[in-house]
């Protein structure tokens, strides 16, 4: 789905086209006026710029060592696992340094030459040389990419360049040939002139038949010294195609190892499961799949493949070409275009090379050889369709094969795609199947990085492969994986509880590493797995056992779980004396009252030391419980290799097919900091081992970036800049601020949306799980409190988690207080059974989803959407001005979105703890709440910030700041005049119990009706791959709401409720939280300052003391005016 948007000046009149820009955020009095970044109207409005783009990293130069390793075996293989020589490195690059992305994906710069086919620029396209048949075509139009009208559609629209003319030559024999197992094709892929010959009788290698006997597959000679070179020259990779006739007639007679192989490859990758052939099957192979369409084939008739029911489409057109004549041969001419492609396999190759950090417009050479291809395969295949006759206009299926050179860096790299068509009418030539096979070689070292291809033994190779891993990346990434740029301010774990287990004496030991100089700091391992009720039952480190387990594990009853059995071994076998596991190393809560909760908080406290010190993390992805086991240590699964010996010494491995997710471990709450705040990890997962730090992805078989099916990459933790924990602002045209989004908290909002979605078993911990993640968040940006904040740094370390109220930034209050419940259908939200949390607080609730909830079936643990907040946006519009969210992120641009929105209120917090948290630290001042006895620390009433706004601000934005705080006082003292800009904390009644747990405020309450809640769509949109000024579908939202209704049954507002499920009564109180700009859903994008009111919905107490969130929405100012609001002190609980 696509929609046109216009890139024209910014403030035009009404009629005018809008831009696809930034619309301000200040008061326009020129009525119908678009408001745009500025909100200034001009005659030579700046020009939106394209969209930046991802500069790759430089190549790497060439290798500097090469590591040793045994010759790989050359016997002939099955897909029975046999035991290979050491591997070869992936040749990773580090990614930039200045990255300013928190959460970012895997940062190896994944193998450039390895990234799948991106989306392509209108300029790249241009220069690509293109295969043309000189002539016209008489009938219809012949595309490189599938039969259409003249009017078709373009996918890619290049301006086209005149090519010398190019050829396609064929004998005059192929209008009778027999099969198209008999023709070779010959020449230039890239385009150059094209050969189809009859192969019949040609000479082969043993082995091979005559098309694979043209691949040079002895340059892979194991017994070659063979050193890697890097990509650009000439010779550096070659092409071959094949008919896919022919690989299923070597397959069925056994004579071609390499064509054997490849079918096996696209049966793994079945091509049958591309949209363009399973939405179209016949009725006949509904349900079956390529290889049982494949063995079924009768062989015995000349062309079986193409006898009924065919699943590859056949043409519609009758194609009349022009030919010519010369020497025994048919010369076809003949005009192509690359001007259509299959949007399916656009969007596919998009989507990975954004999952890759790839974006659009970066071509590597092979994604160039591979458009190149497409367009050769597309001129190939409806000409042998319409020369053949017995094809009877049934479309053949080409195979396309890149090889890597033995001078390229990728040497023994094969990238493998599968080219055909669909029966749908006019199917445009599609890429049914991609994968990646590589030569089994031993390990290479380049530039850090390694490059390999191992064949598989039935176990896991610890001292083979991870410890190879890590001593790998010890040695040559160092201080990029060691010491990433968060880790700078990150205390090394300490105090007298923090334990470690010694792996070579099976004990508990104490180790203080503040005590300890850096070089004499053991390195040490630690395990993220999933407890499940067997860790419970297990062997727990208590008050009662704690002398007992630090003399000896050995021979304890319970006995220590299987999976931490297993790690423990793991560790000693990479060559690590220390592993930490929370079970072990933590005091757990007793049921003999023998507790010290004291010592289990001081830890809870710092998992940021303790997972962001540890030298790798070992992770039990697949386990359901303690008791599960590292999957390929203890026990034993079937390890499938699709592997076969070509030539001597020669053996060519597929990629094996690790698990697209990481099972139950990845939707539980404690483990998600601990992968993110991980350096280096080791994830057991479905069998297989993989290693993941900041350079790249390792497999058991090669590296990740040549294997490109997986495993999925960890998003690492990376620095933001300096500045970002404060709010940005800039100036309209009339002067008025605008507020800008900052970097942290785009990626606070991206935390959120991961961390609320996932499961644990004690609801408690909340804000326990998620603590170091959010330290290490605010650590990044705020080393120094910024001007205006407390003086006395005292009072904030009596409030929990440092400047986070409740897991709500201090520094942008006012944003995080607008948080929303997942906007998708089937999951909602619910209260938490313990009520210590806060209501205006993410932590007080819970993601759940409807019985009939399905996301994706065939995935036992998945995802679910969480906790979200408006995204910044680019507003964008059609002919008829309606709005058109363009999210900010997807854009490209640069410069910071406005928030459109302005804060009003003055908040105030309690220095007081809260009984929780008393308990939780052991504390014997015990303090009642609600109706129980006064508390007997005194109430203190403290401004969030400093001075009372929910956002911090720059030093440089002081007059900012004032100017916000002299509309929150008039807002406050109900005065349109200025008064005294410190009017100190609002007046609380004594005797009512006020803990940290409370935001105190003074703001207007109205009162409004509701209508029942009910589902509404909102798109947001992205710029279209293909650039221009179209407009892509982002993320289509599902928001439950409620309209607002004033007094007259006018809807004046929107409220979306925390807890959808639940109804809604006909009158509730709001309180009035600040300004905003749009709905969302606006029919005209001209909309003038900011005329809403972000308001909360609440509910009171039956005291009337306290408030409690029941949702939040937006009402039209006036409304609110006329509703004739009171002014009053709210407490929020």
């Amino acid at each position: 789905m696509s929609s046109r948007f216009t890139l024209s000046s910014i403030g035009q009149r009404m009629g005018d086209k809008i831009s696809f820009s930034q619309i301000g955020g200040s008061a326009n009095k020129m009525p119908y006026r678009a408001n745009t970044e500025g909100n200034r109207q001009t005659t030579s409005p700046e020009t939106p710029q394209a969209p930046n783009v991802y500069s790759p990293p430089p190549r790497p130069p060439p290798p500097s060592e090469k590591s040793a390793g045994d010759p790989t075996t050359a016997a002939n293989i099955s897909q029975t696992p046999v035991t290979s020589a050491p591997p070869i490195d992936s040749g990773y690059h580090s990614p930039d340094e200045s990255s300013t992305t928190f959460l970012e994906k895997a940062a190896n710069p994944i193998d450039e030459t390895l990234r799948p086919l991106s989306t392509p620029s209108p300029e790249s396209l241009a220069q690509l040389p293109r295969p043309k048949l000189g002539g016209e075509v008489k009938t219809g139009s012949l595309y490189p990419f599938g039969w259409g009208s003249a009017d078709s559609t373009s996918a890619i629209s290049p301006p086209r360049k005149p090519k010398p003319e190019q050829k396609l030559r064929l004998p005059k024999s192929l209008r009778s040939v027999a099969n198209l197992g008999d023709l070779e094709i010959e020449g230039s892929l890239l385009g150059g002139d094209i050969n189809i010959v009859d192969a019949k009788k040609r000479e082969r290698k043993e082995g091979l038949c005559t098309a694979c006997s043209k691949i040079d597959f002895e340059q892979f000679d194991s017994r070659n010294n063979i050193t890697l070179g890097q990509e650009g020259g000439d010779g550096y990779l070659s092409q071959k195609l094949i008919f896919l006739d022919r690989i299923l007639r070597k397959k069925r007679k056994g004579t071609c190892n390499f064509c054997t192989l490849i079918f096996d490859a696209i049966a793994e990758h079945d091509p049958f499961e591309h949209p363009a052939v399973k939405d179209h099957l016949p009725r006949e192979l509904v349900g079956s799949n390529f290889r049982q369409w494949a063995e079924s084939l009768d062989f015995r008739e000349l062309i079986p493949i193409h006898k009924p029911p065919y699943p590859f489409g056949r043409s519609r057109d009758n194609i009349e070409l022009e030919q010519k004549l010369q020497d025994g041969e048919v010369v076809v001419g003949g005009f192509t275009s690359g001007e259509q492609v299959d949007s399916n396999d656009i969007a596919q190759g998009a989507s990975l090379a954004a999952a890759a950090g790839l974006s659009v417009g970066i071509w590597n050479e092979t994604d160039t050889q591979r458009l190149q291809i497409m367009a050769t395969v597309g001129t190939i295949i409806p000409t042998v369709t319409s020369m053949v006759a017995n094809l009877d206009a049934k479309l053949p299926v080409a195979v396309s094969i890149i090889i890597h050179n033995a001078n390229d860096k990728d040497a023994g790299l094969l990238n493998i795609d599968v080219w055909g068509y669909g029966n749908a009418p006019r199917a445009p030539l599609s890429r049914l199947s991609t994968f990646n096979l590589r030569i089994a070689s031993s390990y290479q070292n380049i530039n850090g990085g390694l490059q390999y291809g191992k064949l598989l033994q039935q176990d896991i190779d610890i001292e083979g492969d991870c410890k190879r891993w890590l001593d790998n990346c010890f040695k040559h990434h160092r201080q990029y994986c060691d010491e990433p740029s968060w880790w700078n301010e990150l205390q090394p774990p300490s105090g007298p509880h923090f334990r470690l287990i010694d792996v070579y004496t099976m004990r508990i030991v104490q180790i203080d590493m503040a005590n300890l100089r850096k070089q004499d700091r053991p390195k040490y391992a630690a395990l993220s797995y999933v407890w499940g009720a067997a860790g419970s039952r297990a062997l727990n480190l208590h008050v009662r056992n704690l002398e007992s387990l630090s003399s000896q594990l050995e021979g304890q009853i319970p006995p220590i779980a299987m999976t931490i059995r297993d790690a423990i071994g793991v560790t000693g076998r990479l060559g690590l004396q220390y592993l930490w596991v929370d079970s072990l190393c933590i005091i757990q809560k007793d049921d003999r009252n023998e507790d010290d909760p004291d010592a289990r908080a001081s830890q809870i406290e710092q998992m940021d030391s303790i997972f962001g010190h540890a030298a790798v993390t070992l992770v039990a992805a697949d386990g359901l419980d303690a008791e599960a086991g590292l999957c390929g240590i203890s026990t034993r699964p079937v390890r499938n290799q699709i592997a076969r010996g070509i030539r001597p010494n020669v053996n060519v491995l597929l990629a094996v097919r690790y698990n697209d997710t990481y099972g139950k471990w990845d939707t539980r709450a404690w483990t998600l900091q601990e992968k993110l705040l991980s350096k280096r990890m080791l994830i057991f997962n479905g069998g297989y081992v993989s290693y993941h730090c900041r350079h790249g992805v390792l497999r058991e078989d090669m590296p990740a970036c040549h294997a490109g099916n997986g495993p999925p990459q960890i998003p690492w933790v990376s620095s933001l800049p300096d500045d970002s924990g404060v709010s940005k602002t800039k100036r309209t045209w009339d002067g008025a601020p605008v507020l800008l989004r900052s970097p942290f908290f785009t990626e606070y909002a991206n935390l959120l949306a991961q961390y609320t979605c996932r499961d644990m078993t004690d609801s408690r911990d909340s804000l326990s799980a998620v603590m170091g993640l959010l330290k290490v968040l605010e650590k990044m940006v705020n080393t120094n409190r910024p001007r205006g904040t407390l003086s006395d740094p005292g009072t904030h370390a009596q409030a929990p988690f440092g400047h986070t109220l409740y897991g709500l930034p201090e520094k942008f209050l006012d944003l995080a207080l607008l948080w929303q419940p997942p906007a998708a259908k089937g999951v909602h939200l619910t209260k938490r059974v313990h009520d210590h949390l806060p209501s205006w607080s993410w932590t007080a609730w819970e993601v759940g989803k409807d019985p009939d909830y399905h996301p994706d079936a065939k995935k036992e643990y998945h995802t679910r959407p969480g906790v979200r907040f408006e995204e910044p946006f680019w507003v964008a519009t059609n002919d008829d001005l309606a709005l058109k969210k363009v999210i900010a992120r997807n854009t490209g641009n640069k410069k910071p979105a406005e928030e459109r929105f302005k804060p009003l209120v003055m908040w105030y917090r309690s220095s007081r703890p809260s009984l929780s948290q008393r308990t939780l630290r052991g504390s014997q001042n015990t303090a009642g709440l609600g109706d129980g006895p006064a508390v007997e620390v005194p109430l203190a009433l403290v401004p969030v910030n400093g001075h009372g706004l929910g956002l911090a601000f720059d030093p440089a934005d002081e007059e900012e700041l004032r100017r916000f705080k002299e509309d929150a006082i008039k807002l406050r003292t109900n005065s349109t005049s200025n008064s005294p800009l410190d009017l100190g904390p609002p007046s609380v009644p004594a005797g009512i119990p006020i803990d940290d747990r409370h935001l105190v405020c003074e703001t207007q309450v109205a009162r409004f009706r509701l209508r029942e809640t009910k589902p509404r769509q909102e798109t947001l949109w992205k710029p279209n791959t293909k650039g221009g000024h179209d407009l892509d579908v982002d993320t289509e939202l599902i928001i439950v709401e409620a309209e607002i209704l004033d007094s007259s049954g006018t809807v004046v507002g929107s409220m979306i409720p925390t807890d959808q499920r639940k109804g809604v009564s006909s009158g509730h109180d709001f309180i009035l939280l600040s300004e905003s700009q749009y709905w969302g859903n606006e029919d005209r994008v001209d909309v003038s300052g900011l005329p809403l009111f972000n308001v909360m919905f609440v509910e009171w107490d039956t005291r009337g003391e306290f408030a409690s969130r029941l949702g939040v929405g937006k009402v039209q100012k006036s409304a609110w005016w006329a509703a004739k609001p009171r002014t009053k002190v709210v407490i929020l609980k």
